[in-house]
């Protein structure tokens, strides 16, 4: 499935699940795939393949515009399982957890995200990774957290990655 970036799958209450589906987003600046927001919010993906391609300049720490294959936030559950996830674009990110957002990524491949495969900013914010890859992100860490943000990484593997850095964390 494939369509422009102004038209995002959003989830803000129940619980959406996919199975064994390609799904490519491109263009736009401030796009996602998947946005979950709220506490009775839960996305389960399962052997899903995601691409994002955005159009987004902006390599602050902190972006105004949020380019990702998913974000949650606001006590939004994300569990990925066997997933394969590429943000093509310089800025673009794989899954970004905002204050009270989650994620567990399981048995996951994280490939050519132009920024971070996985961002987890503000108190709440928590990314757990289960033998995940990850190989040819950027920005600020492969896995990048930021105030109060949580990162639990448990046999992830990590290579190739610009900058040298494995996992960040800033302000907090």
């Amino acid at each position: 499935v494939s369509w422009p970036a102004s038209d995002g799958i959003i989830v803000e209450s129940g619980t959406l699940r996919i199975s064994n589906l390609r799904l490519v987003l491109t263009g736009g600046r401030d796009c996602a795939i998947v946005r979950a927001k709220g506490a009775s919010s839960r996305v389960e993906l399962s052997g899903c393949t995601l691409r994002c391609q955005s159009a987004t300049s902006d390599a602050s720490p902190y972006p105004k515009r949020v380019a990702a294959c998913i974000v949650a936030r606001q006590g939004a559950q994300v569990n990925l399982d066997g997933c394969h996830l590429s943000a093509l674009s310089s800025l673009c990110r794989g899954v970004t957890c905002f204050t009270g957002g989650s994620l567990l990524g399981e048995r996951c491949s994280f490939e050519e995200c132009g920024s971070s495969a996985v961002w987890c900013d503000g108190i709440g914010a928590i990314a757990t990774l289960r033998v995940c890859s990850i190989s040819g992100c950027g920005g600020y860490g492969a896995c990048y957290a930021s105030n109060g943000g949580q990162l639990q990484l448990h046999g992830v593997k990590q290579q190739y990655n610009a900058h040298g850095y494995g996992m960040m964390a800033l302000h907090d």
